[in-house]
């Protein structure tokens, strides 16, 4: 992320549009890399148009930029996502449908047989 943070910093802001609580920037690191990012203060957060936190759940560093001239020096919760934490590997994935995804679909079977057995032999 420090990387992303020092990127971040060699971009050039400038504001084109205030939207009522919304700050609409355009961020030109060169003429071939423009980006809008709308910066909402009261939310904290900064939506850009590389659509890079969409794609890959990091948070851009359009979008670190302009938390940084909103003077929010310290990420958002709701931009860490839970794959990217330690907790990551603990708890149920769930598709779409809010259905527990497994990932051996055999070995959960087999493990219901391991535990039946065992109570039915004690």
């Amino acid at each position: 992320m420090s990387d992303l943070w020092l990127h971040a910093l060699e971009y050039w802001m400038e504001i084109t549009n205030m939207l009522f609580q919304l700050e609409v920037y355009m961020v030109i690191f060169s003429y071939e890399d423009e980006h809008i990012v709308v910066g909402d203060l009261i939310n904290q957060t900064a939506s850009c148009s590389c659509g890079m936190f969409n794609r890959t759940g990091i948070l851009c560093a359009h979008g670190l930029k302009v938390l940084d001239l909103m003077n929010i020096k310290i990420l958002p919760t709701h931009y860490v996502l839970k794959k990217w934490t330690r907790d990551a590997c603990c708890g149920s994935i769930l598709d779409r449908q809010g259905r527990n995804v497994v990932e051996n679909p055999k070995l959960e079977t087999q493990l219901r047989y391991r535990i039946l057995s065992h109570k039915f032999l004690n």
